[in-house]
């Protein structure tokens, strides 16, 4: 009966994504007609994987006020992280740029004076630039924003949401019948997996959580072969994790019926989206940071309000590099030339389809795990090369989805030809860490060493 389930919904969505597609491209089919929205609403959910939400084929209910929301507009099932923690995949998504063009690819990155953020040219354009924050790596993005609140991750099981919300809504308000761009961030969701009895309790179902602890020490431990958890263990590590996802859920569905409710729903556009997912062992680590495999880079982006058309699935891959021009065009204001990201709408508006085969690159940084990895996806075909390893990994998504089987050695010439469009993309923007260097005060350096990004 599973099966049957999973046959299904397998059909009606490849049904939907044609039904999307064809009602924007036929031939003779008048593309829509575009109205500048007043607002902008951009949430970022840090360290949540696509694939533990209900949208994304999630059979657990972790995301049921997300789900519904986006029902009501467009899911983009292939969208992909720039990079495998916090920093330098924000900048991808506050500039449109991959980290090494915006040189935002350090532990201590600051924006460089060169790089234009979103918040600069919505600021410039007369809107109201609010944004309230839940990490202190995204401190490097505050230039451009009239408002700016950051709020201290909170390690405990409340969490930093509610907090978030407050100062979301105020933002809101203060608005005042000015355009807005509002970006939010929560953290609620990344390590130490901490979140409410009652959120974890229906996922623990009383399942013993063995050895697994909540914090760095115990990932290091784990990703360096201290600790071998059992498979028990790893699915009650995951299970936490799941528990987060719907507790931080609760919280979202709060702060977007807010936003419905106190805005024009018609006239604000609101992208939910992440930096990057988190790992449990599916190719020997927990956590992130250090690997550029799915559960790392697979993350949701979901539009919807604005003029999106309720329940398009788009099949296409794309990139957290396409989220601020998709910012600027529903805005009416034009994207540099030299971003290489797409405007999102452009499926569902416009006369032509974007190319399904562009590639979309990805890196490691210079953090806990070396910076040697960097990878290329083209279309259904990702490439994986590990610089210092001397060593190329290929895969197929379209079949192998999980990433179980190299296909390097039994398709030499594909990947050789990915891995020349890769060498094209470093050679164009040589890895020379350009840009500015925060330095750290103490309590900055003692908040991230608790976090786990310094040793």
């Amino acid at each position: 009966m599973q099966i049957l389930r999973s046959v299904a919904s397998a059909r009606l969505a490849r049904a939907s994504i044609v039904m999307a597609t064809l009602s924007a491209f036929l031939p003779g089919c008048r593309a829509p007609e575009r109205k500048p929205v007043r607002n902008v609403v951009l949430i970022s959910i840090d360290t949540l994987r696509a694939d533990r939400l209900g949208t994304y084929g999630f059979s657990l209910p972790t995301s049921p006020e997300l789900d519904a929301f986006a029902a009501r507009g467009a899911v983009f099932e292939n969208a992909s992280s720039t990079a495998p923690w916090t920093q330098p995949a924000h900048a991808s998504m506050l500039t449109g740029l991959y980290p090494a063009q915006a040189g935002m690819r350090r532990l201590r990155s600051a924006l460089p004076t060169d790089v234009t953020s979103v918040a600069e040219r919505m600021q410039r354009a007369g809107f109201l630039t609010v944004g309230c924050v839940n990490s202190t790596f995204l401190g490097a993005f505050q230039r451009g924003f009239d408002r700016w609140s950051y709020v201290t991750e909170d390690e405990s099981a409340g969490g930093s949401a509610s907090a978030i919300n407050d100062l979301a809504l105020a933002g809101i308000r203060s608005a005042a019948g000015e355009r807005l761009f509002l970006f939010v961030h929560y953290f609620d969701v990344h390590t130490p997996y901490k979140s409410r009895p009652q959120f974890e309790r229906p996922f623990l179902a009383g399942v013993e959580l063995g050895r697994v602890e909540r914090g760095p020490r115990f990932f290091f431990r784990v990703n360096h072969g201290q600790i071998q958890l059992t498979a028990q263990e790893i699915e009650a590590l995951s299970q936490l994790y799941e528990a987060g996802i719907r507790q931080l859920d609760e919280r979202l569905g709060i702060l977007l019926r807010q936003v419905e409710k106190t805005l024009d729903w018609d006239s604000t556009l609101v992208i939910v989206t992440s930096d990057h997912g988190d790992a449990f062992l599916e190719h020997g680590m927990v956590s992130h940071g250090g690997q550029l495999y799915q559960e790392a880079l697979h993350v949701p982006i979901i539009l919807f309000g604005g003029g999106v058309p309720a329940g398009a699935r788009i099949a296409a891959p794309v990139s957290l590099v396409d989220v601020a021009p998709t910012v600027l065009a529903a805005a009416g204001l034009p994207s540099p030339r030299d971003l290489p990201g797409i405007d999102l709408a452009s499926y569902w508006m416009g006369s032509r389809t974007p190319p399904s085969d562009r590639p979309l690159i990805a890196q490691s940084a210079p953090a806990l795990y070396g910076d040697s990895l960097r990878g290329l996806r083209r279309g259904r075909f990702k490439l994986i090369e590990d610089t210092e390893a001397g060593r190329r990994e290929l895969y197929d998504l379209a079949v192998d989805p999980k990433e179980t089987t190299d296909l390097s050695s039994l398709r030499p010439s594909l990947s050789a030809e990915l891995g020349a469009a890769l060498d094209g993309f470093m050679d164009r923007y040589p890895d020379d860490h350009r840009g500015p260097v925060e330095e750290l005060d103490p309590e900055k350096a003692e908040r991230l060493r608790s976090l786990g990004y310094l040793e």
